[in-house]
Formats: C-alpha cells, structure tokens, sequence
C-alpha cells in the first residue's frame, strides 16, 4: 500500500504541472482554482448523504483538534508567503499550535494515539518524511523559478523538464519496497536521502 500510494504521488506530481501548466499558459492562472469546485461538491455531498456501515465502537472524529490543527497550518502557511504581516500570524500559529498539543493530550479521541506519536520508530520516519518532503517541495519551488525566470521557459514546458522527477517517484515505489525486504529500512532510507541530497546539489 505504501508503495502505491507512493507511486500514486509520482502520478500526481507529473499530472498537476502538465495540467496546471496548459491551464496557465492557456485561459490563465485563475482557471486552475476553478478545478476544485466540481470535486469537492462531490466530495461534500458523498460525505453529507454516504452513511458508513456501524462498527461496535465507532472512532469520533476530533473536530476541535481538527480545526486546531488546521488554523495552525493555515497561519504558518500565511506566514511563510505574506512577507509585511508575518509575525502576526507567525504568533497565530504558535499560540494555536501549542493549543493543540494541549488539547490532543487531554481529549478522549485524539487525532492521532499518543502510542503512536511516541514511539521511536514512528517519530524516525515523520522526521525522515518532513525531511524528504521538505528538500524535495524547496528544490521543485526555487527550480520553478529558474526554469521560468532564468531560462524563459513557459509554464507548460518547465512542467515537461520536469517530467523525469515524477517518473523516477514511481519507478523507485516498488523498488524500496524491495530494498525494505533485502537490505532494511536504515540501509534504504540512508541512501535514498543520500541521493536526494546529491539530486538537489
């Protein structure tokens, strides 16, 4: 499954810019939030109307945590992009931040088991995958600018250069998923981020 949806991010990352690029380049930027209406009136509604089957003890979701969590991440967000009124919402989002941890040791049904927050392994590979994540957004957001500013390429056609990333994304899915059985996590991972890091230099 891991691998999958792996790959299923790969797809995703090939698709968005090709789609979003033609989009740009084509009708203009503005018509690309207009691809988020009919998915999730869909979505919404499925949600609203589609009844789960009952179980015995059915897990309740925590909508305070949820909101927390997501005014957190909408302020950092904020603050990161919105040069002249950052610190406000970089308060914002430290003030929430710290309201959430405060309220998921405390809830009955917290979004995510602290046996699961607090064990090593775990907590390795969230640090290992915010790494990843990180390095790999930070290259794709600064070669965007290189592509389009430095070297004039279009929208469509930095999304093309762009093309044998995602492709690589989903050849190695089933490929660590090999590795994972002969050689071991801290093996795979150690040299997976030893070639991100060579990638991105």
């Amino acid at each position: 499954p891991i691998a999958v949806r792996t790959a299923a991010i790969g797809v995703s990352a090939a698709v968005g810019p090709l789609l979003g690029g033609a989009l740009v380049a084509g009708p203009g930027w503005r018509v690309v939030f207009l691809l988020n209406v009919v998915p999730a009136l869909v979505l919404g509604s499925l949600a609203l109307t589609v009844r789960p089957a009952r179980t015995a003890s059915p897990a309740r979701l925590d909508m305070p945590g949820a909101l927390l969590l997501a005014l957190t991440l909408a302020c950092l967000v904020h603050a990161l992009v919105a040069l002249p009124g950052w610190v406000w919402t970089a308060s914002t989002a430290a003030v929430t931040g710290a309201a959430f941890v405060r309220h998921e040791r405390r809830t009955a049904s917290p979004l995510l088991p602290p046996g699961v927050i607090g064990s090593t392994a775990v907590g390795s590979a969230l640090g290992m995958l915010v790494a990843a994540s990180a390095a790999l957004s930070g290259a794709l957001f600064a070669g965007t600018f290189l592509l389009q500013d430095t070297l004039g390429l279009d929208p469509f056609r930095s999304a093309l250069v762009s093309l044998p990333l995602a492709a690589l994304m989903v050849a190695s899915a089933p490929t660590c998923a090999v590795l994972l059985r002969r050689v071991g996590a801290r093996r795979t991972t150690a040299a997976a981020m030893t070639l991100l890091a060579l990638g991105i230099l």
